[in-house]
């Protein structure tokens, strides 16, 4: 924003102004050295406690430690009844205690606390094998003890000496601990911030995003931007360009493999070949002239409306392909057919083509050829696809299980909301101020309103993740795109064991990029991972294929059922794993 904003006076020493979100504190608790022990500690000191972490026991999956949140077993959970997620939430006996866990099951004897986030140096290594991907909820960052940089900020602050004073009803719709809807950061954009490509909101914190620029000259941008707005129920960044990871996949070759990619496992199989039938999370892939794999994804799940039957699936695998033939995507030809044909499985079975991109998200559904049957039954996540859940039902802090052909079944965090906003034609006008008084009579310019026509025209769930970072299987990497998230704990539902969860079958959205990020990555943003909301798709009457309506008649009756709940002897589709 070029032009300088008047805004309020510093306060007086006392006086608050603006309520920090305690869950988006960036303050560092200080270290503590524990002395690693190797025997089992008494779990006496917290017995009695109520928590919700119960729900979270996974004694099947092999984690260190036996549960996916390193404080399951001593029922410590850091999320509180109001929706926030902080140590403040618990006393200060179960924090010891807490610490102390950490100390003795996984060596972590150095522990920073930066909500949502939590850093954990192990002594003398971090160990091996599967780690926990939360410790009360916050989001673990394993690393060695002699090597704890992380910053939790997602931005930078604003430089200007002023606080920015706006009129109440533009921070209508703003709440603590929960994302904001795309009306009231319309208004925010329209009213405060009209030069910006996006707002993202992540766990307390807007994010401004304003067009990339020299660093020098964002850095002289700062200087007039606002540290925080008075009374508004979030802290306020700012951010060169997008964030990292937003932007889509455009590869013209297939992915090179990054570090230790040969060592890794994915599942490339033919499952039409195999099984007669393919899943959500199955590889799907374009190709090139000569038929060999172009780009790949993971298979999103199988919609209807009006009789007709399509499989989400990532955009990005045929956008190439819809730039070097113009107009051709639109037509129904042998060439359309040829260019935007999906092959399931590495060198498998052509199973359809794509036929419509909804709109300009990363969502691209295919119909598929007579006779190629799909199953929404996932292959190993216990549950079917049932409903697509719109963005506003996501709270902060809900998850999801991801089920992708290169990943395995990983766990994201609700953090957030990004918006790309859409704007009437012309240049975005100036800040409109009226003059007032303030609470000790002095005359202030406070930000208003206006008409400025600004609409959502994009919404991206921002999630967070450890997955990414760490030095085992299994990983969050290229090809996850494409991924159904299924929410397997809601935050207005604690009370729900995970398989009753699980059992809703509530999709929540479509993976849309992984960046491989480097094990030290020393910044939050590094962490964040988006997926493309559905509300397109449910605006325009699109629904879950029931499990009965998805295969011809075979294996119907068995697909209607859980997996957690199926007889014993028939087994859910379990991927075979290939290097």
């Amino acid at each position: 924003m070029a032009t300088r904003t008047s805004v309020l006076s510093n306060p007086k020493p006392g006086t608050i102004l603006h309520r920090r979100v305690t869950s988006a504190t960036a303050t560092l608790q200080p270290p503590i050295e524990i002395t690693r022990t190797t025997h089992n500690r008494s779990c006496s000191d917290t017995a009695g406690l109520v928590s919700s972490m119960s729900h979270l026991r996974t004694d099947d999956e092999p984690y260190v430690g036996g549960h996916y949140d390193a404080l399951a077993s001593i029922d410590i959970s850091f999320l509180g009844p109001d929706g926030s997620l902080h140590m403040g939430n618990v006393s200060q006996k179960e924090n010891k205690a807490a610490r102390r866990h950490l100390g003795q099951v996984f060596g972590a004897t150095t522990q920073y606390f930066c909500e949502p986030w939590v850093v954990l140096g192990c002594t003398p290594s971090v160990p091996v094998g599967r780690l926990p991907e939360l410790v009360g909820g916050l989001i673990a960052i394993w690393r060695q003890a002699d090597d704890m940089d992380f910053s939790p900020k997602i931005g930078e602050f604003g430089q200007a000496e002023k606080y920015m004073v706006v009129d109440a009803s533009i921070l209508e719709g703003f709440q603590d601990n929960r994302i904001p809807g795309k009306d009231a950061v319309a208004r925010l954009i329209g009213s405060v911030f009209p030069t910006c490509i996006a707002i993202t909101y992540v766990a307390g914190t807007v994010v401004v995003e304003l067009p990339r620029s020299e660093e020098s000259v964002f850095r002289e941008t700062l200087m007039d931007m606002p540290p925080l707005i008075e009374r508004a129920p979030f802290n306020l960044q700012y951010h060169n360009g997008p964030l990292t990871n937003v932007g889509r996949r455009r590869r013209a070759q297939k992915p090179k493999p990054q570090v230790a990619e040969e060592d890794r496992v994915a599942d490339e199989t033919d499952y039409v070949a195999k099984d007669g039938q393919f899943y959500p999370g199955t590889m799907l892939s374009s190709v090139d002239k000569k038929g060999n794999t172009y780009s790949s994804a993971s298979a999103g799940v199988l919609v209807q409306k009006g009789g007709q039957q399509r499989l989400i699936c990532s955009w990005h695998c045929w956008e190439e392909h819809d730039k070097k033939y113009p107009g051709l995507f639109d037509e129904d030809s042998n060439k359309a057919r040829e260019v935007f044909r999906i092959i399931q499985g590495e060198g498998g079975t052509e199973v359809g083509r794509v036929v419509e991109r909804v709109g300009q998200t990363d969502i691209a559904l295919a119909k598929l050829h007579p006779g190629i049957k799909f199953v929404n039954n996932f292959m190993d996540i216990n549950t079917n696809a049932k409903s697509l859940v719109p963005s506003n039902q996501v709270r902060l802090y809900d998850r999801f299980l991801i089920d992708g052909f290169s990943t395995g079944k990983q766990t994201l965090v609700s953090l957030g909301r990004r918006f790309e906003p859409k704007r009437a034609e012309g240049e975005p006008h100036s800040l409109l101020l009226e003059k007032r008084l303030d609470e000790d009579g002095e005359e202030i310019d406070v930000v208003m309103p206006k008409d400025e026509v600004v609409y959502i025209a994009g919404e991206q769930g921002v999630s967070g993740t450890s997955d990414n970072i760490q030095t085992e299987k299994p990983y969050i990497r290229d090809s996850a795109c494409g991924s159904a998230l299924v929410r397997c704990f809601a935050e207005n539902k604690k009370h729900l064991p995970m398989k009753d969860m699980l059992a809703l079958g509530e999709i929540c959205g479509m993976f849309h990029y992984a960046d491989p990020t480097s094990k030290y990555a020393d910044s939050a943003s590094k962490y964040l991972i988006y997926a493309d909301a559905f509300d397109p798709l449910i605006d325009g009457g699109w629904t879950i294929v029931p499990p009965q309506g998805q295969s011809d008649g075979a294996n119907t009756e068995l697909a209607r059922i859980p997996h957690h709940e199926k007889p014993e002897g028939e087994e859910s589709p379990k991927k075979k794993r290939k290097v």
